[in-house]
């Protein structure tokens, strides 16, 4: 939906090209920074929990968006929307996994992947219809109905048999390295048509490996790290 939005976006709130693309740049930045990380907060608070909180602080987010005066607001909404969006895809894999036996999980996955899809090929012509009658805001306000409603049901049911949550620690140095490599890896591919610079890309691709490596230095030598070593 972005994507067909986004030049009626830079027309009405007097932006600049660069600053269009970062709206989703941003969003990309934040969800790839953040995804390994909000997998292991779901483990240890409950993946119902974390999807509730991501769901409502999506539609929040969305909700500030459509309301957004300028181009800086919704850079802003659209980054805090990645990071309740990271929170969102483990969280429904985990809730899947307590919800089926292992050798039922299979359809459940296969469906949620292929709601995935079809939403994705559905985006832009729902986006393109909805911006060509009610402005691009009511792209983002779409959301947040929704949102609301899913995130109170989910708050309010109570599972049958709560199963505890591995008190597993959420390794924060782990995090931030791993935080630091993707965003110099997603930031200088998604970034390469603009600068269009050699040495700009190699920079932030170097940056990324240097990254990378100190944190498989840490998983390796952590006592309790983000992902398994092996």
């Amino acid at each position: 939906m972005l994507t067909i939005v986004q030049p009626v976006m830079q027309r009405e709130l007097h932006a600049s090209f660069e600053q269009v693309q970062w709206t989703g740049t941003g969003y990309l930045i934040a969800v790839a920074s953040l995804l390994v990380l909000a997998g292991r907060i779901g483990d240890r608070f409950g993946h119902r929990q974390v999807f509730a909180v991501g769901t409502l602080g999506f539609g929040a987010a969305s909700a500030g968006i459509g309301l957004a005066p300028d181009i800086g607001w919704v850079i802003a909404l659209r980054v805090a929307q990645g990071v309740f969006g990271a929170l969102l895809q483990p969280a429904t894999l985990g809730m899947l996994r307590a919800a089926f036996p292992p050798d039922r999980l299979g359809m459940p996955i296969a469906l949620r992947t292929s709601a995935i899809g079809a939403a994705a090929a559905a985006g832009p012509l729902v986006g393109g219809a909805l911006a060509a009658e009610l402005g691009w805001r009511s792209v983002f306000l779409l959301n947040v109905a929704p949102a609301l409603v899913i995130g109170l049901l989910v708050l309010a049911v109570r599972d049958p048999e709560p199963v505890e949550a591995p008190r597993t620690g959420l390794d924060p140095v782990g995090a931030c390295l791993l935080a630091v490599t993707l965003v110099c890896l997603v930031h200088t591919l998604v970034g390469m048509p603009v600068s269009g610079r050699a040495a700009v890309t190699a920079a932030g691709c170097g940056a990324a490996v240097v990254a990378g490596a100190a944190f498989v230095r840490h998983v390796r030598r952590g006592r309790d790290p983000l992902v398994p070593p092996e």
